[in-house]
């Protein structure tokens, strides 16, 4: 069943259209029978939000000593069409899903992801991240000013980790807090440190690649199986990159063991 949740999302189908291709087709693993879509639809609504972050770890490959970067992005949550947005005065704009992750910019691949329904301040995301990435030991993270804040520059010093993070020069006066006046004498100081920030781009080549090879919108309507459909997207995006697209099958069956295992620990 997770194969297949796999495989519906990476090409990009809804629940009765990807069975009527498992139908007509017939379906690339082992099964019986194709099940029905409710099937499928139920089995994901039952499946923890959690298996799929640990699924995500388990399919990359360990690394140590690694530079990531850290960024959101959102996706639409709904399929009104341009004509429904302007009769309704813009209701539906403000409708979609943030998506936050941690990178590995040198290998684009993405090592965390956290997911929430409602807009929110990206610092929230920040430290949740970096400890969900602490297997892969990163000693540099690169991230935006939306995550300038002193909590997170503490939390990286703690942790012995180099912060290449831009001072926000607003109404939040770097001045006002110590590392954050260190951090941004740092910046006038030594030029070198822009050419490294810019490695954060490659996160929007991340998110690129996503919207466009699985989609930028979400066929979900329920909160909780909009977040595991976000995850999955994330884990096929992996995928993609770790493997070649015909390989996709087989590295899930190989795994389905273990996967099936855990599900069973989670359901107890």
């Amino acid at each position: 069943m997770v194969v297949l949740l796999v495989l519906k999302e990476f090409l990009g189908r809804d629940y009765r259209g990807f069975v009527e291709l498992l139908t007509d087709f017939g379906c690339p693993i082992e099964l019986e029978r194709v099940p029905h879509f409710t099937t499928l639809h139920k089995f994901l609504q039952r499946l923890p939000c959690g298996f799929w972050d640990w699924l995500l770890n388990a399919c990359l490959p360990q690394r140590q000593r690694c530079f990531v970067g850290v960024d959101s992005t959102g996706f639409s949550s709904t399929y009104c069409s341009l004509y429904f947005h302007d009769r309704n005065h813009g209701y539906w704009a403000h409708r979609f899903v943030k998506h936050s992750i941690i990178a590995d910019v040198k290998k684009q691949l993405i090592l965390a992801c956290r997911v929430r329904l409602m807009p929110s301040n990206d610092n929230r995301d920040f430290k949740p991240l970096m400890k969900k990435a602490e297997d892969f030991s990163p000693t540099t993270v690169c991230a935006d000013k939306a995550y300038d804040a002193e909590e997170n520059l503490r939390f990286l010093k703690a942790k012995g980790i180099e912060a290449l993070i831009p001072v926000r020069t607003g109404k939040c006066k770097p001045h006002r807090t110590k590392l954050r006046k260190r951090l941004l004498k740092l910046w006038n100081t030594k030029p070198s440190l822009e050419k490294r920030y810019h490695q954060r781009s490659k996160l929007e080549t991340i998110f690129s690649v996503i919207k466009r090879r699985l989609g930028g919108c979400l066929r979900s309507r329920l909160h909780t199986t909009m977040k595991r459909e976000v995850k999955i997207k994330t884990l096929c995006y992996n995928l993609h990159r770790l493997t070649k697209i015909s390989l996709i099958t087989e590295v899930f069956y190989r795994a389905g063991v273990a996967a099936a295992f855990l599900y069973g620990k989670l359901d107890n």
